[in-house]
């Protein structure tokens, strides 16, 4: 995730799987104009579509290819694990909407996390929750 209003920066520039580019409501620096990459806002909302579909491409195409055009639970404690993970993503998704305090927010993820561990194996919530709040302050 890089500030688009902002000059681009030299640890920028590696390549990354997925580029955001937040406060695009701010305006878009002459830096990142070019870049291919997706345009969001956090204050807005703005291209929050785009990043869902991004994501989910994203996911699909690390999926082995057995695993066929559908994603599906494997069975019914599955599909509850997976639909408790969605109800903590949704409200973590309106605590950040609403800009209530990320404690909140990191309180709902971790439940989602492990939901998750619940059907994947041990999610180490410490090092996920790391890495997403050291890239961008919610706070503010």
């Amino acid at each position: 995730m890089a500030d688009a209003s902002s000059p681009l920066l030299t640890e920028n520039r590696d390549t990354p799987s997925l580029l955001i580019l937040n406060k695009c409501d701010l305006g878009i620096h002459p830096d990142w104009r070019e870049a291919s990459g997706i345009r969001f806002s956090c204050s807005t909302g703005e291209g929050r579509k785009e990043l869902e579909e991004a994501i989910v491409r994203i996911f699909a195409s690390q999926l082995p290819s057995e695993a066929g055009s559908s994603l599906v639970a494997i069975n019914t404690r599955h599909q509850h694990e997976l639909g408790l993970c969605l109800e903590h993503v949704r409200l973590a998704s309106e605590f950040i909407s609403r800009q209530e305090s990320p404690e909140f927010t990191a309180l709902e993820l971790r439940e989602a996390l492990a939901h998750l561990g619940e059907i994947t194996g041990a999610v180490d919530t410490e090092d996920v929750l790391g890495a997403i709040f050291s890239s961008f302050c919610l706070g503010k």
